[in-house]
C-alpha cells in the first residue's frame, strides 16, 4: 500500500509507532531519570494514586484535562471540547480498571496521569464478539487476559521538565505481581516526539507497529470557463 500511496502522489507526514515493551522495562530505565524524580518527590511532596472508583467520572474528567493541556504544541493535535470529553468520559466507564490507572498529586494537586487498558480482544474472540449470552465474560475473565496496552502517560507542561513520566511508567513494575501480563503495548508515539520515543527505545522497547500518515496537496484548478 505505501507504493501505491507513494505513486498517487502522497509523501509521508508522521509515523505513530506501537511499542513492545519488556515486562521488566523498569528496570532497563536510565537510572539519572530516577535521580531528577527523587528531587522532584522531595521538592513537590508528591504523592501516587489509583481512579477512585467513587468520584469515577471525577477522576475521568481530570485525566482527560490533563491530556488536553499536556499535548499542546504536540503535532496533529487538536484540543477535545467539554461534549467530547463528556462522551469518552462515558465510553470508557466500562473499560477502565482502576487499578490500571495513576495519578500523581504534587501538594494535593493532580499533575499527572496515566491509564493502562485491557485487550479485551482476548475475550471478545471468545464470546464471538456477542454481548450476549456470554458478555459477562468481558468482567469476569479481566484477570485471565495477558495483554495491556499503555494508552497514556501524561504530565502538564509545567511539570514535565521534572521527567516525572517516569514515576508514571514505574508503577508498571507492580502490576506485573498482581496481573498475569505477557505482552505491553505502549502506543501511540509520534516519531517526532524524540524524548519519548528514544526513553523507551534504550529501555528495550521494540516498534511492533507503523501507523503512517500521508499528505497531499491538490493543485488549485481555475473556476474560470
Amino acid at each position: 500500500y505505501a507504493r501505491l500511496f507513494e505513486d498517487y502522489g502522497l509523501s509521508k507526514v508522521e509515523d505513530m509507532v506501537a511499542f513492545y515493551a519488556p515486562t521488566d522495562i523498569v528496570d532497563r530505565l536510565d537510572p539519572k531519570m530516577f535521580r531528577v524524580v527523587d528531587i522532584a518527590k522531595e521538592k513537590f511532596n508528591l504523592k501516587l494514586r489509583t481512579l477512585d472508583k467513587k468520584r469515577f467520572k471525577e477522576d475521568v474528567r481530570t485525566f482527560l484535562d490533563i491530556y488536553n493541556k499536556s499535548l499542546v504544541g504536540t503535532w496533529g493535535f487538536v484540543p477535545m471540547s467539554d461534549a467530547e470529553l463528556e462522551h469518552i468520559a462515558k465510553g470508557l466507564k466500562f473499560l477502565i480498571v482502576p487499578e490500571l490507572t495513576t495519578f500523581i498529586e504534587a501538594d494535593g494537586k493532580v499533575i499527572g496521569a496515566s491509564v493502562v487498558l485491557l485487550d479485551y480482544n482476548e475475550v471478545i474472540k471468545e464470546i464471538g464478539g456477542k454481548l450476549f449470552p456470554f458478555g459477562y465474560k468481558l468482567f469476569t475473565k479481566r484477570k485471565e487476559i495477558t495483554k495491556m496496552r499503555l494508552i497514556s502517560a501524561n504530565v502538564l507542561p509545567e511539570y514535565q521538565k521534572w521527567g516525572l513520566g517516569v514515576v508514571l511508567v514505574s508503577r508498571l513494575k507492580d502490576l506485573w505481581n498482581t496481573w498475569t501480563v505477557d505482552h505491553l503495548e505502549v502506543s501511540w508515539v509520534l516519531e517526532s516526539n524524540h524524548l519519548s520515543y528514544k526513553s523507551l527505545a534504550r529501555a528495550g522497547c521494540t516498534v511492533d507497529k507503523t501507523y503512517r500518515i500521508y499528505d497531499k496537496v491538490f493543485e488549485e484548478t481555475s473556476s474560470e470557463v
